[in-house]
């Protein structure tokens, strides 16, 4: 069981990771020490931290589309004016073209907010942080994967997660970075001024 000391040093870990990972690696939200079920429902387990990684794409997609959204709007208003104040405004001719553009470009954009949601799936991070005395070890790397695929058998879908990040305070011995290298888990130390950076595996070592 933990003691109150070790407890509080990984929430300090935990909370300065998190600060990390919205302000220099450009991430949009964080949550820390969230309960998240394994497979078959009947496993929970907690994660350190689950970061929701920010998409541009889909962002400047639902931008882009709502200001053709409000072109289409005033195209089909200006159409209607037209078609009922003609030749006021616009021929009735053209008012009809007009309203039908305006129509055309208003469906499909409600049409791109029904399906951008599943076209660009958020995606989430899963972030284990260790702040106990020693370097981390191979098992602890292969803990965190395995915590992965238990979370993905189990067909739940609260998160989409496609990156996995250990941070260890102490660094990592060298099978342990060898390991996370293999299954593309990013890892995280402290240099010596108390700053994260990014830890790799060099072949030949």
């Amino acid at each position: 069981m933990e003691t109150e000391t070790t407890y509080n040093k990984g929430l300090n870990l935990e909370e300065r990771f998190a600060v990390y990972l919205k302000k220099e690696l450009g991430y949009k939200t964080t949550s820390a020490r969230v309960n998240i079920h394994g497979s078959l429902n009947a496993r929970i387990m907690q994660i350190d931290i689950i970061a929701e990684q920010k998409n541009e794409t889909k962002e400047s997609i639902i931008s882009w589309s709502g200001i053709i959204f409000i072109v289409g709007v005033v195209t089909l208003v200006i159409g209607l004016l037209s078609i009922n104040n003609a030749p006021n405004i616009f021929p009735k001719a053209d008012g009809i073209i007009l309203r039908n553009i305006g129509i055309f470009i208003t469906i499909i954009c409600l049409i791109g907010y029904l399906i951008i949601p599943d076209l660009f799936k958020e995606k989430f991070t899963m972030v284990e942080c260790n702040n106990i005395k020693g370097k981390a070890t191979i098992e602890q790397i292969q803990k965190l994967n395995d915590a992965l695929n238990d979370y993905k058998e189990s067909g739940n879908k609260d998160y989409n997660f496609t990156k996995l990040i250990f941070v260890s305070m102490d660094g990592f011995i060298e099978n342990a970075q060898k390991s996370a290298s293999e299954k593309n888990i990013d890892c995280y130390e402290m240099n010596e001024r108390g700053e994260f950076i990014k830890s790799k595996y060099w072949e030949g070592n």
